[in-house]
C-alpha cells in the first residue's frame, strides 16, 4: 500500500500490482483539482469534538488508535453468530410470526440482511491492511454504508413487540423490493405480471386476515432514513449512530464532493493561484469508528434474532 513517490496516498486503494501504474492510479482516484470555492484549507464546516479535526490528515498516534479499533471489531466480527446456524424452536416469536407470514416469512427476511451486511464488512475487512494503515479511500464508506443499512433493516423487522407490528413490516418490506425490482425487469424484457399478481394476492390475503394489520395500507412509502431512525433505538453506540454513519457513508457512496470535504482527509499538492490539487485519503480513525457502528448494528441483529428463535411458554403476542 505504502509508495514512497506519493506518500499522501498511503491509505489509498491498490487498482495495480505495478509500482508506476498503482500510484497513477491512486492519483487519479484521490486527487480533486478545486477551485477557490471548492471548499478547502479553509474548511465550510466546523468541526466535530468526537471525531477531532475532519478534514485534515490524521496525526500517527490517531491513526494508530484507528487501526487498533478496526482490529478488535474484525476479532469481534468473528465471534457474531450467523443466523443460519440458529434454530428457530417451535413456541418462539419467530415461529408464531411464521405462521401468520408464510409467505415471506420475518425469520427468513433477518436471515438474508445479515447475510448480506456480513459480506460486507467481510469485503472491507478483506482490503484492509493493519499493519501498513492500507485502506480503500472511497469503498470502505460504500460498505459500511450497505452493512449498516442492512442490518437496520433487520432490527426493523424484529424490534417491534407488536405482532401485527411485526408482520405488517415484513408485508410491507417485501412489497416495497418487489416494486423496486419491477421496472427494471420490464425493462430487460424478464418482467412476470402473472407471478406479480399471485404476490401481491398472496400478501393482500396475509394483509386482510387480520384487523390490526388493514388499518394501514402495504403501499404506504417506506425510506431507509426511516428505518435507520427506527432502529437506532435499539443499537447501543458510542460516538456515532447509525443514522450518523449511514448519512456521511450515503454521501460518499454517491460522490457528493461536501461529503468529502468533511470526512477525507485532504492535503494540498499543488496550486496556480486559482486552481489547486488536493490529495483526499481516507482515515483510520474515522473508518474504525464507523466500522465498529456497523458492528454494532450485526451484533444487535443477531441478538434479537436469537432471543426470538427460542421458545419461549409465557409468550402472550
Amino acid at each position: 500500500m505504502t509508495n514512497d513517490a506519493a506518500p499522501l496516498l498511503v491509505r489509498t486503494a491498490r487498482f495495480s500490482e505495478q509500482p508506476g501504474r498503482a500510484a497513477r492510479d491512486r492519483r487519479r482516484l484521490c486527487e480533486l483539482r478545486l477551485g477557490k470555492n471548492g471548499g478547502t484549507g479553509d474548511s465550510q464546516f466546523g468541526q466535530d469534538h468526537r471525531m477531532g479535526e475532519l478534514g485534515t490528515v490524521e496525526s500517527e498516534e490517531r491513526k494508530k488508535l484507528g487501526l487498533r479499533i478496526l482490529a478488535e471489531q474484525f476479532d469481534r466480527l468473528d465471534r457474531i453468530s450467523d443466523l443460519a446456524f440458529i434454530q428457530v424452536e417451535k413456541g418462539s416469536r419467530l415461529a408464531h410470526d411464521a405462521k401468520i407470514n408464510d409467505y415471506d416469512s420475518i425469520d427468513l427476511q433477518a436471515t438474508y440482511l445479515e447475510v448480506a451486511a456480513r459480506d460486507h464488512l467481510e469485503t472491507l475487512r478483506r482490503h484492509i491492511t493493519l499493519d501498513g494503515g492500507g485502506i480503500p479511500a472511497m469503498s470502505s464508506f460504500t460498505l459500511i454504508r450497505a452493512a449498516v443499512e442492512c442490518a437496520a433493516h433487520g432490527i426493523w423487522l424484529l424490534s417491534s413487540s407488536k405482532v401485527d407490528k411485526r408482520i405488517f413490516r415484513s408485508l410491507q418490506r417485501h412489497l416495497m423490493n418487489r416494486n423496486d425490482v419491477e421496472p427494471l425487469a420490464q425493462s430487460l424484457g424478464i418482467s412476470n405480471p402473472e407471478g406479480y399478481a399471485r404476490m401481491r394476492e398472496r400478501l393482500d390475503g396475509i394483509h386482510g386476515s387480520r384487523g390490526g394489520l388493514r388499518q394501514r395500507s402495504l403501499d404506504r412509502p417506506l425510506t431507509t432514513t426511516a428505518v435507520v431512525s427506527d432502529a437506532d433505538r435499539f443499537v447501543k453506540t458510542l460516538d456515532l449512530t447509525g443514522l450518523q454513519v449511514w448519512q456521511a457513508c450515503s454521501g460518499l457512496a454517491h460522490g457528493n464532493s461536501s461529503s468529502s470535504l468533511i470526512f477525507m482527509e485532504r492535503q494540498r499538492i499543488s496550486t496556480n493561484g486559482k486552481v489547486s490539487t488536493y490529495s483526499f485519503t481516507t482515515s483510520a480513525y474515522l473508518i474504525g469508528q464507523m466500522f465498529r457502528v456497523a458492528v454494532d448494528y450485526l451484533d444487535t441483529l443477531t441478538v434479537l434474532y436469537a432471543q426470538q428463535a427460542k421458545a419461549n411458554p409465557a409468550r402472550r403476542d
